[in-house]
């Protein structure tokens, strides 16, 4: 799987909010940068740590269940 296009949306300046949509059809805000965290790191990716804006709530995806990206409505697909 190839998570470029998720390294460049969390990369992107000016940054843009964007949502990252799984294989199950859940949906997940990244309204900032600081709320994505790629862990260990980007070169060996175990898992993706996604946090709700204001609190310590957070969501852990695997990137094998990340479908596709969507900024402002448009969907750009990860293959």
């Amino acid at each position: 799987m190839n998570l470029n296009p998720l390294f460049s949306a969390i990369d992107q300046k000016p940054f843009r909010p964007f949502a990252v949509s799984l294989t199950s059809g859940e949906r997940f805000e990244v309204p900032h940068p600081d709320n994505i965290f790629v862990l260990p790191n980007r070169q060996t990716v175990h898992h993706i740590e996604i946090y709700k804006t204001g609190g310590s709530e957070f969501s852990i995806i695997y990137p094998e269940v990340i479908a596709s990206l969507h900024f402002n409505g448009e969907r750009a697909g990860l293959a």
